[in-house]
């Protein structure tokens, strides 16, 4: 893992920007890099909102796609029932966009996407501000509207309905992001209701800065995207003895500012350059009333007291574990007994028959955890965010396993 690196999206705003790295540093500099292209527009008037409607696809003979603007004030049934159209270019309100044009000059490298999601945004508030949807965005929209789910695409029926929820609509906010401070479009991530509270993300450094007072503290590794944020701490001062090896205790640290999840923490085990997730996950809502410091130090007191009370429970299970010895035939009867334990229920079938099938010659119970801990980091096939959240969680429970439990493994 680097010290802060960009995995394969050149621009900042795609749907699958990720940066991941060690360096401490580097992550406070991507988290302010972040919070300063975030955009909130309060949406106080969602019936002055305009929405472009892709009708036809830019093709080799134009740049631009061919749009229909729909003004929520206009979506009546006399837009069916009238013999004269509602759209002409005399209005402006259908037709291509000139590529030197503002709109298009703006939305020019947003243009296959916004053709793949099927409109874009003008919100009229203060001032005009176009917003292009990111993939998640329109299933928000939909229920600030109240729509119900709307399929992506190109479907003008579908959008002059949206539009037409925009005139009774309530006031909600637009979470975007700029690819650079100054960009003239935003792209929109999430849209919410006016009660939620959103926190800059480099706040969680303040919370951090608490565990570096508590522990000897050093960075496993982050990642930022436009949907989440994580980081792993590792504390180098609460250790567990692991046979001959040795584990660390730490902290997983993620949020979202986009409504993807709360504000989390949860304890980590660390075993070599891998984790796995380990005890209770303490989170805050994003609607809390709370300042976000009464919010950081609540959750940095409900790690802090959860630490010694995990700490003994690992030591008890791995030192009952290495007493456990395993004969060469019960290999496969030992890997499925454990696995029933844990919850495995999200992990797959795929996965979980990967590890009955692929797990080494192991002496002891002691022994296949060991190789289990290292497991989620090893797996070659690709797992998305939540996937790989349910597996370290799984792996995990191996850690505090009871001893009546322990004792089942070698029971016929």
């Amino acid at each position: 893992m680097s010290n802060g690196k960009k995995l394969g999206v050149k621009s900042k705003v795609s749907d699958n920007y990720l940066v991941t790295g060690n360096d401490y540093e580097k992550f406070q500099e991507a988290l302010h890099d972040m919070d300063n292209r975030t955009v909130i527009i309060p949406v106080r008037n969602p019936e002055s909102m305009r929405i472009h409607c892709v009708i036809a696809k830019s093709d080799k003979e134009h740049a631009s796609p061919r749009f229909v603007v729909l003004d929520p004030m206009e979506m009546k049934d006399s837009i069916l029932l009238s013999d004269e159209s509602i759209f002409s270019a005399e209005k402006c309100n259908i037709g291509r966009y000139k590529p030197t044009s503002e709109v298009f000059l703006s939305l020019q490298n947003q243009i296959k996407e916004i053709e793949q999601i099927g409109f874009f945004l003008t919100v009229h508030d203060q001032k005009k501000i176009i917003v292009t949807p990111s993939k998640k965005f329109l299933t928000a929209l939909c229920q600030r509207l109240e729509t119900g789910t709307l399929a992506k695409g190109t479907n003008i029926f579908a959008y002059c309905y949206l539009a037409s929820r925009c005139v009774q609509a309530k006031e909600f906010i637009i979470i975007g992001r700029k690819e650079e401070k100054d960009s003239s479009w935003v792209k929109g991530f999430h849209a919410a209701s006016t009660r939620y509270a959103y926190i800059p993300q480099h706040f969680i450094l303040r919370e951090l800065q608490n565990f570096q007072e508590n522990h000897d503290v050093t960075t496993l590794g982050w990642e930022l995207s436009n949907y989440y944020t994580t980081i792993e701490l590792i504390f180098q001062d609460k250790t567990v003895d692991m046979g001959k090896a040795q584990v660390k205790l730490g902290v997983k640290y993620s949020l979202s500012d986009v409504g993807t999840s709360s504000q989390t923490v949860q304890p980590i085990l660390v075993y070599g350059d891998n984790s796995v997730l380990i005890g209770k996950s303490f989170s805050s809502p994003h609607r809390s009333k709370k300042t976000p410091e009464e919010i950081g130090k609540e959750l940095v007191n409900a790690i802090e007291k959860q630490l010694p009370e995990l700490e003994a429970k690992i030591t008890a299970t791995f030192k009952k574990a290495s007493t456990i010895s395993v004969g060469m035939d019960e290999q496969e009867k030992i890997i499925s007994k454990i696995m029933k334990m844990i919850h495995t229920e999200k992990v797959g079938v795929r996965r979980k028959q990967y590890i009955t099938q692929n797990c080494p010659y192991f002496p002891t119970v002691l022994a296949a955890f060991q190789w289990l801990l290292q497991f989620p980091a090893m797996y070659p096939g690709k797992m998305g965010y939540e996937t790989r959240n349910y597996f370290k969680k799984a792996m995990g429970e191996i850690c505090t396993l009871s001893m009546k439990e322990l004792e089942a493994l070698t029971e016929e």
